[in-house]
């Protein structure tokens, strides 16, 4: 089984957002991974699979990250699809 995760992250930063696109063409700041283009969300979306991180250059202080994940695949049962959400070294989810 594949493991995919589409990452939409928003990074509201001095009345701006940062916008990362996993897979796109427009992806940045990635490490690792591979893209991937699936149907099964909403149409056409990129996807970054594999074992991957985003190193995304910021300087300190309070962000609002927002997280947009899609399933991809055929998860049946729990414990199928699992992922942590690391940011600064502290796992959030």
């Amino acid at each position: 089984m594949k493991t995919l995760v589409l990452l939409l992250l928003s990074f509201p930063l001095l009345g701006a957002s940062l916008f990362i696109d996993s897979g796109s063409a427009t992806d940045q700041y990635f490490i690792g991974g591979a893209a991937f283009t699936t149907s099964t969300c909403q149409g056409d979306t990129t996807v970054r699979f594999g074992a991957f991180r985003y190193h995304i250059p910021l300087p300190p202080g309070a962000y609002l990250v927002t997280v947009n994940l899609c399933e991809t695949g055929t998860v049946s049962a729990r414990g199928q699809r699992v992922f942590s959400i690391k940011l600064n070294s502290q796992t959030v989810l």
